[in-house]
């Protein structure tokens, strides 16, 4: 098996969590930087000065203050507003970008059990298994049309019209199972360790192993306050709530290792399709013409509500660009690009609110200067035989 390491580097602010948030009572802001709480901490702190019952009674108070005001007027109010203090009963920090949040609550990035941010595989993997299915479906529509309108067709009958499935990667998952190899049901066993289970092997994406986690360091993260443009009034488009959230810097990078496992690659027999891919040579390309697509889809989006285009979006023609994490929306983690418009317009009369527009998806996640999230510069280096033998 040849490994090979990929570096990614982010271009545009990167937001990749949970569910998880930040209320106005977990955290405070000292100068230009804010402040986690450890709940640990603070209550050992709190029981240390006898004010663990009195916090409690003020802890609506606090709850409803904005921006961590609440926080810092109990503790200022209480002696306990110092640096050093604030320090000892976080368990991380970050920087502000472009002043104090403008919202109570804060969506928080996935961080390591050492407090770095960091990107899960799986989430690196996923973005990896949609360009891939795209290529696969570009090809499709390109040389049997009907037949895959057909197919789409039938998906979208199948599946009930239901905002909560659509939060999902929908067209993607409404295709995975006609586009992905339907190869003979083999055994998971491991070519290296030899183990085995009689669970059946169907997703072609197996082949391609992914490092569990990709850590930055400790303070390659800020405080980002984006909004959701959505098309409409004098404007063009007009902004949505406001949301803040923990981002991963603009230049900050990370690498993990990737590989493609020839044994289990080997055990395929494809049904009338050959395997997309046979080398990370060929993923990247398929990285670039997905990215590639995505800037005319935008483009076009961008002269339909008559602001400019993005700086970004221009600087990447022909790289391989990965569209990570939140904001990337519909167009950036779906092939919903390639569908005709006709198509488009009953996806989103199905799953969402119908609007008397031709353009859909009509909101946009965007960060500063209304540039899109999420992009992430990908650089691919062959490993040597003795380094692929450690992954």
């Amino acid at each position: 098996m040849t490994g090979t390491e990929l570096v990614l580097r982010a271009l545009t602010p990167v937001h990749i969590g949970g569910t998880e948030e930040l209320h106005a009572g977990q955290y405070t802001i000292w100068g230009n930087r804010l402040y986690v709480f450890s709940e640990e901490r603070l209550l050992n702190l709190l029981l240390q000065r006898r004010l663990a019952n009195r916090f409690l009674g003020d802890a609506v108070g606090i709850m409803n203050s904005r921006d961590g005001r609440g926080m810092r007027s109990w503790l200022e109010q209480h002696q306990l507003w110092s640096e050093s203090i604030i320090a000892d009963i976080s368990v991380y920090s970050c920087k502000l970008s472009g002043g104090r949040p403008t919202t109570k609550d804060i969506r928080v990035l996935t961080r390591s059990a050492q407090g770095n941010p960091q990107f899960f595989g799986t989430a690196i993997k996923g973005s990896l298994r949609t360009v891939i299915l795209y290529h696969v479906a570009k090809q499709w529509i390109r040389e049997r049309p009907t037949e895959f309108l057909k197919m789409v067709d039938t998906a979208l009958q199948r599946v009930p019209g239901n905002k909560k499935w659509a939060s999902q990667p929908m067209v993607e998952e409404l295709l995975a199972s006609h586009l992905i190899g339907k190869g003979p049901e083999i055994s998971t066993r491991d070519s290296k360790k030899g183990n085995a289970s009689d669970a059946p092997h169907r997703d072609y994406l197996r082949v391609l192993r992914i490092g569990d986690a990709a850590p930055f360091a400790k303070d390659a993260a800020s405080i980002v306050s984006t909004s959701v443009k959505s098309v409409g009034g004098e404007n063009g488009w007009y902004d949505k709530a406001p949301i803040t959230i923990e981002t991963v810097d603009v230049g900050q990078q990370t690498r993990l290792k990737i590989v493609l496992d020839d044994w289990l690659m080997g055990q395929y027999v494809p049904e009338g399709m050959p395997m997309p891919f046979t080398t990370v040579a060929d993923i990247e390309k398929y990285v670039t013409d997905f990215h590639t697509d995505w800037i005319a889809n935008e483009i076009r989006f961008y002269d339909y509500v008559k602001k400019p285009i993005p700086t970004v979006l221009l600087q990447t023609q022909g790289k391989p660009i990965l569209h990570l994490g939140w904001g990337s929306g519909l167009t950036g983690t779906t092939v919903l690009m390639l569908l005709p418009e006709e198509y488009r317009l009953r996806i989103r009369d199905k799953f969402f609110i119908h609007r008397d527009m031709s353009v859909f998806p009509k909101s946009r996640r965007l960060g500063p200067e209304d540039s899109p999230l999420g992009l992430v510069e990908l650089t691919f280096t062959t490993l040597s035989s003795a380094a692929s033998a450690l992954i």
